[in-house]
């Protein structure tokens, strides 16, 4: 079961808002989607991920030598080197031998009912093993493909967390006043709602007496792993988020105090401390 009520403090950033709204000449939906976008954009900034140099120093890479002469051509043909990142001491038939432990995630993920298959909900289970009844040779060449499929898969993933941030960024832009943009928008049936793929979303805020708008990063809300994802989206994308809310409060806090004047600067910096 998904558990995804999680808290955090909007305070500074509704006080915030409320004050710089009283001083700006954005309309109020400007506001308020300008500061949702802002949070998101902070928030997808601040989300950490694997790097790839990583995932290679882990589960190995094939690299491609060329040795070039002084006229800069080739002096013969192009060689590969396969790395295979950490190795994992496992014992086999009484004797403790080397394994890469991409290897082992291979073997896992080709044996039905294994813990790791359980962990993933067999998302990324095998049909067979890829090497099985092949000969010494064959089979290490089979094991060195599935490998570097694997390697290339998790490159392709490891901005996956942020990536739910994405969909809300590019809908609230163009309802925003920037520096860069005019500020003004067209109102049409795009404004209604916006929502991108499943990973995430916004709904931008329309004019009204009061207005509101909202972001989501749903990567933790579908897929066979969805809990696994929710569990991680709150672990690492949570601090971020909420930095992301205090800088913006603070932001306008700083932008109201800015536009006040002096007597009324004093009569409210309370509100701020």
């Amino acid at each position: 079961m998904l558990n995804v009520t999680v808290k955090w403090d909007t305070t500074r950033l509704d006080r915030g808002l409320t004050m710089a709204a009283a001083f700006s000449k954005r309309t109020l939906p400007q506001v308020v989607n300008t500061a949702a976008y802002w949070v998101a954009v902070n928030a997808k900034n601040a989300m950490p991920f694997v790097t790839q140099e990583r995932i290679d120093t882990d589960l190995g890479v094939i690299k491609t030598v060329v040795t070039v002469g002084k006229s800069g051509k080739a002096l013969k043909k192009a060689s590969t080197r396969t790395s295979f990142g950490r190795m994992v001491s496992v014992k086999y038939k009484g004797r403790t031998k080397q394994v890469p432990y991409a290897a082992l995630i291979i073997s896992a993920r080709a044996k039905p009912g294994s813990h790791y298959n359980e962990l993933t909900k067999g998302k990324w289970a095998l049909d067979k093993n890829p090497f099985a009844g092949e000969s010494p040779r064959a089979g290490r060449s089979a094991m060195k493909a599935a490998i570097m499929k694997m390697v290339k898969a998790r490159h392709s993933a490891t901005k996956f967390l942020l990536a739910g941030w994405v969909p809300a960024v590019r809908a609230l832009l163009p309802f925003t006043a920037q520096k860069f943009m005019k500020g003004t928008v067209s109102l049409g049936a795009d404004a209604k709602a916006y929502h991108g793929t499943n990973i995430g979303g916004a709904v931008v805020a329309l004019p009204g007496t009061t207005c509101g708008a909202v972001i989501e990063n749903a990567v933790g809300g579908f897929g066979v792993n969805a809990e696994k994802y929710n569990e991680a989206l709150q672990k690492h994308g949570l601090p971020g988020f909420e930095a992301a809310l205090s800088k913006e409060g603070e932001s306008a806090m700083a932008y109201a105090l800015k536009h006040m004047d002096a007597d009324l600067v004093k009569e409210c910096q309370p509100m701020f401390s």
